[in-house]
């Protein structure tokens, strides 16, 4: 439907309208610091539930909204949409139920459902298409050179910030010497005699006809090429993203397409006057979701099955546990060895795996960080690297010496000479010449026997020789530059407190403590912050753990924590660890610490992990298409260490796809279970917090860090080419900022197709232990974790194990549910249930993992 609207925003100013409008662009920043997050997150700014949200979106961007209505009945007749989900949800509604499930099963209506979007139709659209004008040729191409080269973080022999730091002050200082292919005389000029805010008003008085709305035309800019638009608001806002900085506006990027629009109009003959000025994307601004049509609804009702079909099946697997309470493993008091892992989904199996070898061994799960909310500084690293999630702002900055500070400096100096001398006219050739016809040579050499090479990220890199951690400061040292170098005492105490506390371990303590981040290896792979640990900002989880372990090894902490309450043994010792997720290995450090009378139980742990890791290398193997079934479980792991190394591999390995649940409970509740790599773990005593204050601490990270890996996941995989960055395969790195397709594309956001490829669009379901009545306490006092459960971004379920209820979170309140009748397969081990197997597996039991 088309409004014509007179222009409202009379008397807002282009920086005005620009902060206002940022908020509808991508929020990632650049690729080094990738974090999997809400990709319509706006919405949910809104105040809009998520089917709301979905509407409103595919308005702006095109999306799809649902999977197809043939695709959903089609999985109902296969069997994989249950009847008692479509009941379940069905009950819900206004209209009859029989009705409506006749509907579901027979109506005719559009089978793919999406709305315009902001690229299909409007002002810059409709100015395109009168003169016959391709944005991405006559546009795009300059002027993403332009700013690529401006950003470039250290690909380029010379770029724009050579001239200044400020991107249009660079431009003007070098349209004065020399002006770039493809930058007419025309947009030199604009830009050397007008400033951003008056080339961006004048063009759009230029551009659009009177009565046209210029709140439109320039949201209409601002998708026309929303990923670069997107980092450069990113960039604006937080200009600590950049290793390297540099002064860029969305203003500025706004009035050079402008420029470079006007140029390419004008050249076609295009005449503001004989363009209508309607608006047809009026709606949008209500800041109202569409109303639902009759296919949306269809589409809503079937996913919702489809979700309540899976979350049945989790819930009757966690059932078989649920009769019997404890406040943790029924290891707790007798177990051997401890390991706290991260509460990522992809530790599920190496958990279970463990609990398999050895009947003593008890696990836990908590943030990746482990508390420690720091920033980095290795000994090859040139800045210190935030190491804790994204919302938290660290204060302290930890630091890796090297013992051989030689080493330190000769990399230094191999770095900068490469840097300065490969893109040199005489020197480059020479170098070109020798060593391009060696890489030619060990490029082919890697196709057959695939190594460890310089396009390797390595995720034990920056450990993999000794390191020694500068982690202490005194009580009255002052902050440097920003930060304080290290934690006070009394500053380590309070973090290793809250997390043993957090995860319920605060008595029974194991001879040997495992803290166990992780991280993952991969070869020429742009998205590597994407395999790493989201709660450490995308980087890997060593540091963290190795701090965290020496902070609770230390006498001084721990007669604070005496002092509260949590009394640790003195037989007891931690030790830091990194299990890297692509090749299935794990690295201990700081060994040389461990007491003479540890060193054996280290040596027996490192044989129980080496056994559960080659376990789950068999288990993650079976997902790779390209690969037969594998015999044994070390050939499984050789090939899962292989593709790591491997150059032109796409899928080092899934990460986080499949995930769907979120879990707040005692291990007892899950421990013998198969849950197939899909749920996240936090691990909880809720007979140790009757007043909620700990779960409410643990629910305000959990639920919005979970739930945005799930949803950019979620996203990615309905509508990849609008959500997603495609398939990996025609990327392009541009200046280390982010990927595109060719060499003159968009910024893609969102995940690429070989990472999302394996995962079903469900919502996160979190399921917590404890009382209703406690929960309702901590959902009414914590405003931000009741926010994403009421508006239905995720589903929550509790289980009271003291009533034996559960009750669903629907309409506003939870309400006890009874569930449906399951079968709950039953396996000897992990290798029985997911033996010969590629798709997603229903949950299951465990004997094996059953400890008594």
């Amino acid at each position: 439907m088309n409004h014509t609207q007179p222009d409202t925003q009379a008397n807002q100013s282009v920086s005005e309208i620009l902060q206002e409008l940022r908020r509808y662009l991508p929020q990632q920043g650049p690729i080094k610091d990738f974090i999997a997050d809400n990709i319509i997150g706006v919405f949910r700014s809104e105040g809009l539930t998520f089917h709301e949200a979905l509407r409103r979106a595919s308005s702006l961007y095109g999306a799809r909204e649902y999977r197809s209505i043939s695709e959903y009945r089609r999985s109902y007749h296969q069997g994989e949409i249950s009847e008692a989900a479509i009941d379940f949800v069905v009950a819900g509604e206004d209209e009859a139920e029989s009705g409506l499930k006749a509907a579901m099963l027979n109506e005719m209506v559009h089978d793919d459902v999406r709305r315009g979007g902001f690229r299909s139709a409007g002002y810059l659209h409709g100015m395109a298409q009168s003169t016959h004008t391709v944005l991405e040729e006559d546009v795009h191409p300059v002027l993403f050179r332009l700013i690529g080269n401006f950003l470039d973080q250290g690909i380029a022999a010379v770029n724009l910030s050579l001239h200044h730091d400020d991107f249009w002050q660079a431009m003007r200082q070098q349209f004065s010497v020399l002006r770039p292919s493809g930058v007419s005389r025309y947009v030199a000029e604009r830009i050397q005699n007008e400033s951003p805010q008056m080339l961006v008003e004048s063009a759009v008085k230029a551009l659009l006809p009177r009565g046209a709305d210029t709140k439109t035309f320039v949201l209409e800019i601002l998708m026309a090429a929303r990923g670069w638009s997107g980092v450069i608001a990113q960039i604006e806002a937080r200009p600590a993203y950049l290793n390297y900085p540099r002064r860029i506006t969305l203003e500025q990027y706004v009035a050079l397409y402008l420029a470079l629009l006007s140029d390419a109009l004008i050249r076609k003959g295009y005449v503001a006057a004989s363009f209508a000025p309607a608006n047809s994307h009026a709606e949008f601004f209500s800041g109202s979701a569409p109303d639902e049509s009759r296919a949306e609804k269809l589409c809503r009702l079937w996913h919702d099955a489809a979700e309540m079909t899976h979350y049945f099946a989790v819930l009757a697997a966690i059932d078989t546990n649920a009769a019997h309470p404890r406040a943790r493993s029924a290891r707790a008091g007798t177990a051997d060895f401890q390991a706290i892992f991260c509460i990522d989904d992809r530790e599920e199996s190496i958990r279970r795996h463990l609990e398999e070898v050895n009947q003593k061994i008890e696990t836990f799960g908590a943030p990746g960080f482990f508390g420690i909310d720091m920033v980095y500084q290795g000994p090859f690293d040139a800045i210190a690297i935030k190491q804790c999630p994204v919302p938290v702002t660290p204060k302290y900055r930890v630091r890796g010496i090297y013992r051989g500070k030689r080493k330190v400096y000769l990399s230094r100096l191999e770095m900068n000479f490469w840097h300065r001398h490969g893109n040199n006219v005489l020197l480059g050739s020479v170098i070109s010449l020798f060593f391009g016809l060696l890489s030619l040579f060990r490029l082919g050499l890697s196709v057959h026997f695939p190594s460890r090479s310089f396009a390797t990220v390595d995720s034990f890199a920056a450990h993999a020789e000794a390191t020694e951690l500068h982690y202490e400061r005194p009580e009255n040292a002052e902050a440097e530059d920003g930060y304080f170098e290290g934690y006070t005492v009394t500053e380590m105490a309070e973090r290793v407190g809250r997390v043993l506390t957090q995860i319920g371990l605060r008595q029974n303590f194991a001879p040997l403590v495992a803290i166990v981040g992780h991280g993952s290896s991969s070869a020429n792979n742009p998205f590597f912050a994407a395999y790493d640990c989201g709660a450490c900002s995308g980087r890997p989880g060593l540091a963290n753990a190795r701090v965290f372990a020496l902070m609770a090894n230390r006498t001084d902490v721990r007669q604070i924590l005496a002092a509260e309450g949590l009394a640790i043994p003195e037989g007891t010792h931690f030790v830091g660890a990194l299990h890297d997720t692509t090749r299935d290995e794990i690295l201990f450090l700081d060994e040389n610490q461990i007491p003479a009378t540890h060193t054996a139980a280290l040596s027996d742990l490192k044989k129980n992990f080496a056994t559960a890791l080659k376990n789950t290398a068999l288990e993650r193997s079976r997902r790779f298409e390209d690969v037969p079934f594998q015999k044994s479980a070390e050939s499984a792991q050789k090939e899962c260490i292989a593709r790591s190394e491997m150059l032109f591999e796409p899928r080092p390995e899934y990460t986080h796809a499949t995930n769907s649940v979120g879990i707040v409970a005692p291990r007892s509740l899950t421990e013998n279970l198969f849950l197939d790599r899909r749920t996240f773990f936090n691990s909880y005593n809720p007979h140790s917090d009757p007043g909620g204050e700990i779960l409410s601490q643990i629910l305000t990270p959990f639920v919005p860090v979970c739930a945005g890996i799930n949803l950019a996941y979620y996203f990615s995989l309905l509508d990849n080419s609008v959500y997603g960055a495609g398939s990996k395969l025609p990327h392009n790195i541009f200046g280390l900022i982010g990927v595109g397709n060719g060499v003159d594309g968009d910024l893609r956001s969102g995940l690429p197709e070989q990472m999302i490829e394996i995962h079903d669009p469900f919502r996160l379901l979190i399921i917590i232990e404890q009382s209703r009545e406690i929960v309702e306490r901590v959902l009414a006092s914590n405003l931000s974790v009741a926010g994403w459960i009421q508006k239905d971004w995720v589903k929550l379920c509790v289980y009271d194990s003291a009533a034996r209820e559960y009750y669903w979170y629907t309409r506003g309140a939870l309400r006890a549910i009874v569930l449906p009748a399951a079968a709950v397969p039953e396996y000897a081990d992990s290798f029985a249930a997911f033996k010969g197997q590629r798709r997603n597996l229903v949950p299951g039991a465990i004997a094996k993992g059953r400890a008594t």
